[in-house]
């Protein structure tokens, strides 16, 4: 196809290149970057000519282009992937506070417990409701492989089959991707501080029960996107010890039970009597939690992030020499 890049990997299912913006200077001054994106078309040194893109969103104007990836999925289409540095201006007021341990009146705070069935579960008793797109496609995906299987390898049929369920496997990411951003996007702009459970989803990833469903709603991918969109507000994404007793701890009167099996779906605590959802007292017991740890955090988060940064800079020093 004309302006799709033929990529040439050795290894199967692997299609990635990578090409870093290059600004003349000097004598060259006068000519163009070798990396540019005009309007809706994009440039690269190894492409003859623009190559047109459906843009996801503009790029600031005062974007400076590093480099673009281009990446080919397993259905065929092609993306580009630019990244680029601009200028950020971010609301000190949470950081400030941090450092004197507190936090500002007004801060808002929303505590989520992962939930195998609605995917998340807040402090007030609302459920993301997730589509679980995997599950959806599970039927048709089973008859596709299924039919796969009784093709000659390597022919003909072979082929428009693999290539069917690649392009439904492809769906279903990015059909994943998609309520992710939104979901999280969402969550961002209506609060200030979001806080999870710092849960072990590799080792639930490998459960016989649990594994399946931890896969098809990416809750890892979820959080990655909660900590990078609040760390461009200005805040941070706080993450509860996994040991904490979030769950077998009473939100109202503090009494902690001795044993709650993952069966018990109601809290009934011995105590005061107190009687919800056992997702919903989690979710309180995370909120709460948060708020008490939330300057501490944050504050760790920009010693390391200042730590990092002189790292990287004594590594560009001693480059440069």
């Amino acid at each position: 196809m004309k302006g799709i890049p033929k990529f040439h990997a050795k290894a199967m299912g692997y299609c990635s290149y990578r090409t870093a913006c290059q600004y003349p200077s000097g004598k060259n001054s006068l000519k163009q970057p070798t990396v540019r994106l005009t309007g809706n078309t994009l440039y690269l040194p190894k492409l003859k000519g623009g190559v047109k893109l459906v843009l996801h969103h503009s790029l600031p104007e005062d974007a400076h282009i590093e480099n673009v990836t281009l990446s080919m999925e397993m259905d065929g289409s092609v993306h580009a992937s630019i990244c680029y540095s601009y200028t950020l201006l971010v609301d000190m007021t949470l950081q400030e506070a941090a450092m004197d341990g507190a936090h500002p009146e007004g801060t808002t705070f929303l505590g989520l417990d992962y939930s195998q069935h609605d995917f998340y579960v807040d402090n007030g008793g609302r459920k993301a409701n997730y589509p679980k797109y995997y599950r959806k496609s599970e039927e048709r995906l089973a008859l596709l492989q299924r039919k796969l299987s009784h093709k000659e390898k390597n022919s003909q049929n072979y082929r428009k089959l693999l290539k069917q369920i690649r392009k439904l496997h492809t769906k279903i990411k990015n059909q994943r991707k998609d309520f992710l951003q939104k979901e999280s996007t969402r969550l961002v702009k209506a609060y200030d501080v979001i806080v999870v459970e710092d849960l072990d989803l590799r080792g639930m990833g490998g459960a016989l029960s649990l594994g399946k469903n931890l896969h098809d709603n990416g809750f890892g991918m979820f959080r990655n996107m909660l900590a990078y969109k609040l760390r461009r507000k200005g805040s941070c994404l706080v993450k509860v010890d996994r040991w904490f007793p979030s769950s077998k701890t009473c939100s109202c009167c503090g009494h902690v039970l001795e044993s709650l099996e993952l069966s018990d779906r109601t809290y009934v605590c011995p105590a005061c009597g107190n009687t919800m959802d056992r997702d919903v007292n989690a979710a309180v017991n995370i909120c709460e939690e948060g708020k008490r740890i939330f300057p501490d955090y944050l504050k760790k988060i920009l010693q390391e992030e200042q730590e990092a940064s002189d790292k990287a800079k004594r590594k560009g020093r001693q480059k440069a020499a």
